[in-house]
């Protein structure tokens, strides 16, 4: 069957979905017997034939990944469009990285919430790290486990050193809490008029030249808003560039035919890759380092393309584990791996910076 083919068999699916599609207040969002499929991307028409399927508000499909030719692109695939599209899914090679990603999610909250209950049997009630109290459970012992935010939060701010400020609010008016190193988001939960999706892509919504990379598409984890700095999230950060951002990958995102200037652009160079062979020294995980657009994929809106046009010279960008497996779901027995490594990244990176005049 022909790709145009498979374009009319997907279309006629969606307005299935369509007119199957409830109304009213939806219930809680299980992902039981929900499928993460990794796809093979050979051609510009698996992959527009794919980005169409993520994309429609009209399909329970949605990418966890890029995808474009040559990628290998994670789905999630509901049951209901595993049956109605599978001949579509067929024609492309594929595996199936989970059978069920609910039951990942479960695993992954019970162990959250056994630890929350040893935090709170340790704390007797007091602010769980208080700088004045030893800290109710060791770091490994912490991070066995996913924590929530308020958790977290109270563990830095504990460290010494370290100095909690708020940068503002999130659209749902929670803290957005910053200490003297940066924090990162996906998605925020600021709701999109019109759309049934939810949320903005923080890292696409920084108000740097160019559009490739960062979607238009509210359901899209790319999506870029509305418009330069729509988010509570990006205006906070804009208004308050004084930390060191971070490593790995540096601008330009927003374009691959461009370079930032010299001699910025072999210090970033060398800096990235004394992070990256730093990082790789303790477990063995190798990295990729360079100007962002040239290692992944070109990507608008991103923060170190802004920080660094604000004259923050060593503006880095990063992204953590995993391109294995597990997808966005990165099991909890590899947190503290994952930060150990990145400790050593940014440890390598500080003193490549502390020794140049």
């Amino acid at each position: 069957m022909h790709f145009a083919a498979l374009f009319t068999t997907a279309v006629a699916a969606l307005a299935q979905f369509a007119a199957a599609a409830p109304t009213g207040t939806a219930a809680p969002v299980s992902y039981r017997n929900h499928k993460l499929v990794r796809f093979a991307v050979e051609t510009a028409e698996q992959a527009e034939l794919l980005s169409a399927l993520a994309r429609s508000e009209q399909v329970d499909v949605d990418a966890w990944t890029d995808i474009f030719p040559g990628a290998k692109a994670d789905l999630r695939i509901s049951p209901t469009a595993m049956s109605t599209l599978k001949t579509v899914f067929s024609r492309i090679k594929s595996e199936i990285l989970s059978d069920d990603i609910q039951a990942g999610i479960d695993a992954e909250r019970a162990e959250s919430e056994a630890q929350a209950k040893a935090i709170q049997r340790a704390s007797a009630g007091r602010s769980s790290f208080a700088p004045s109290l030893a800290a109710p459970l060791p770091a490994a012992q912490l991070f066995a486990a996913y924590q929530d935010h308020s958790t977290l939060v109270d563990f830095i701010g504990s460290l010494p050193g370290y100095s909690k400020i708020s940068l503002g609010k999130t659209y749902e008016q929670r803290d957005i809490t910053g200490f003297v190193i940066g924090n990162g988001a996906r998605n925020n939960r600021q709701p999109n008029t019109g759309s049934r999706c939810i949320g903005t892509d923080p890292n696409r919504n920084f108000p740097t030249s160019g559009r490739q990379g960062a979607s238009s598409n509210p359901c899209d984890d790319t999506y870029r808003g509305t418009g330069p700095a729509s988010t509570k999230e990006a205006q906070a950060i804009i208004n308050y560039i004084k930390a060191t951002p971070n490593l790995w990958m540096f601008p330009w995102g927003y374009a691959c035919n461009v370079d930032i200037p010299q001699p910025d652009l072999d210090d970033l160079t060398a800096a990235s890759q004394k992070a990256v062979a730093a990082l790789k020294a303790v477990n063995g995980v190798t990295f990729k380092s360079g100007p962002s657009c040239k290692t992944i994929y070109a990507a608008a809106g991103g923060s170190d393309d802004h920080t660094y046009s604000m004259g923050v010279k060593y503006s880095f960008s990063v992204e953590l584990r995993d391109t294995g497996r597990n997808g966005f779901t990165l099991p909890a027995s590899q947190i503290v791996p994952s930060g150990l490594e990145t400790v050593a990244g940014v440890t390598a990176l500080w003193k490549f910076i502390a020794s140049k005049p």
